[in-house]
């Protein structure tokens, strides 16, 4: 079973996002900031890994460039309420592997996770 850990500081977002994510089947875990996530990251195993990318303690950017410097190589998604061309391309600058607007649908949320671990 694929395990995923959703990365946000919004609880709402966390209820909405788990819920859909353990309702496609998979198991979801939540931490609330970048710095919850690298503890968990560090002493768990997760297949990927939805980031929202504005969060007050350690934002998304800089979370996932601390995980590329430790080595990790989970497939990230950055998350996020903006659509900004910039900031979709800063999400695959830094080396997410994609990025989904929140709150998605189920629908897109299923894709993504299939995308992203289809090549896992």
């Amino acid at each position: 079973m694929y395990r995923i850990l959703l990365v946000d500081d919004v609880q709402f977002i966390q209820r909405l996002v788990s819920s859909m994510i353990s309702g496609l089947g998979y198991v979801c875990d939540v931490a609330s900031g970048g710095n919850q996530a690298i503890q968990m990251i560090k002493t768990g195993h997760y297949d990927l890994v939805f980031m929202d990318l504005e969060m007050p303690d350690l934002n998304g950017f800089e979370t996932t460039k601390q995980l590329h410097q430790m080595g990790v190589r989970i497939p990230i998604i950055g998350f996020s309420g903006n659509s900004h061309d910039s900031e979709v391309q800063a999400c695959f600058d830094i080396g997410m592997c994609g990025f989904v607007i929140k709150p998605p649908t189920p629908e897109v949320l299923k894709e993504a996770i299939e995308q992203s671990l289809s090549g896992r």
